[in-house]
């Protein structure tokens, strides 16, 4: 099989040689340069890179990949749109040609999407953007993605050994978001996916009460069936509607019980000093060990559960149990010097 490697580019000179290297294995690649001012486009095309030059005025992401994607090559059979902030991890092409051997035509794979400052991943799940050759188009003005063409039949599958990297820019600006997140709610009004990043980025612009009144909007679609991203939407509307916090983290659990939605509400307890409701939070949330595939927040996966747990438990006198949650804090968190201090006392005391 031929599997080519292709991507939207605009003033990546910094970043083409890293998304090369972690892709040579690939039998091409493309970048469809979109008015670079810098030198990304002699840099690629020193590299070997097929690189055409672009102009999509007015701007949208999926006319600019639909073009990136026309100008793959016909005899190529999987593709993997690779934006140049990204690199792929591993063996990818070993993994795509098991998955393509099995008649899989959309691969999901393990999308690392941000890092913690010592280097650990952040929020990770699973993306399905790399697809056949041919069957595709990209859709959405903003948070685009590849659309299956009817009759193309299409199947997916969950790779664990296909991995993503993403090593963002945080120079770039984020300026147009917003803008096309807009257009593309007023373009389509019922595209739930359209409705909850639009949300999304107004909340990231602390524009609460337009995040809240989208939020609620997008829980009361017709289309916004899938329950993981509801449960995601009532836990953004606890940060954007505070008053209403509890409410809305409770409805995350109803929604879809993830381990983060059980370690934000026991928080929220944890603060209110509430320890018995706090406690029973945190157990519920430590029975959920394995992470899911949709998304996974590490916040919820390390000491913070078990730590808080110690704090309610032995607010409760019941030392035994506060006792077997801070060693296993400290067992994830050996550098945590307050809760190495939270177990000298307690087994002190």
């Amino acid at each position: 099989m031929r599997i080519a490697v292709y991507s939207i580019a605009k003033d990546e000179a910094a970043h083409v040689a890293r998304w090369f290297e972690s892709t040579k294995d690939a039998d091409c690649h493309v970048i469809a340069d979109t008015g670079s001012t810098d030198d990304t486009v002699k840099i690629a095309r020193g590299l070997g890179i097929t690189t055409h030059e672009i102009l999509v005025d007015p701007w949208r992401f999926d006319v600019s990949r639909n073009t990136a994607l026309s100008l793959v090559p016909a005899d190529v059979d999987m593709c993997v749109p690779l934006d140049l902030d990204e690199v792929m991890v591993g063996d990818w092409r070993t993994a795509i040609e098991r998955e393509w051997a099995k008649g899989v035509n959309r691969p999901r794979y393990h999308y690392v999407f941000n890092w913690y400052a010592d280097g650990t991943p952040g929020l990770s799940f699973f993306a399905s953007k790399i697809h056949a050759r041919r069957g595709y188009i990209w859709r959405h003005p903003i948070h685009e993605i590849p659309d299956v063409l009817a009759p193309f039949a299409e199947l997916e599958s969950y790779n664990e050994d296909l991995v993503m990297h993403h090593r963002p820019d945080p120079t770039k600006s984020r300026g147009s978001y917003m803008a096309l997140l807009e257009q593309a709610v007023r373009e389509d009004r019922g595209s739930a996916r359209m409705s909850y990043y639009c949300a999304r980025e107004y909340m990231f612009q602390k524009r609460m009460p337009e995040a809240t009144k989208e939020f609620t909007r997008y829980l009361d679609m017709p289309g916004a069936g899938w329950r993981p991203e509801r449960a995601h939407a009532c836990r953004n509307l606890a940060k954007t509607d505070e008053a209403n916090a509890e409410h809305w983290l409770t409805r995350a659990l109803a929604e879809w019980p993830s381990r983060e939605a059980w370690t934000e509400r026991a928080m929220l307890r944890y603060h209110a000093k509430r320890w018995a409701e706090c406690l029973d939070d945190v157990r519920a949330g430590m029975k959920i060990t394995t992470q899911p595939e949709y998304q996974v927040e590490a916040f919820a996966w390390g000491s913070l559960l078990p730590d808080i747990g110690a704090v309610s438990a032995y607010n409760m006198n019941r030392r035994a149990e506060a006792v077997a949650l801070v060693e296993l804090a400290a067992s994830l968190s050996p550098s945590d010097e307050r809760i190495a201090a939270n177990l000298k006392f307690l087994k002190a005391a």
